[in-house]
């Protein structure tokens, strides 16, 4: 989901994931390190996204999340599911 502008206008982005949680939608931001060093982008970019929408942002880095039960253990701790 392009937001302001994408990836086309300096400030837009591009959220991976958007899932309505309960009272508010939430960003899921899965990160390998090699595109979120800070070379290739500005990591407070999806943070300043969910600031301006009031929405909640879960990010983390990938390889903290190698198989898929560790990332549905981690997302459900995150979301309190």
């Amino acid at each position: 989901m392009s937001v302001y502008g994408g990836r086309s206008l300096a400030g837009g982005n591009v959220i991976d994931f958007l899932v309505h949680t309960p009272g508010m939608w939430t960003m899921l931001d899965p990160m390998g390190r090699h595109w979120h060093t800070g070379r290739h982008e500005d990591r407070n970019q999806m943070k300043n996204v969910a600031r301006r929408k009031k929405w909640r942002l879960v990010a983390w880095f990938t390889e903290e999340t190698p198989t898929r039960e560790m990332v549905y253990t981690y997302l459900r701790k995150e979301l309190h599911v």
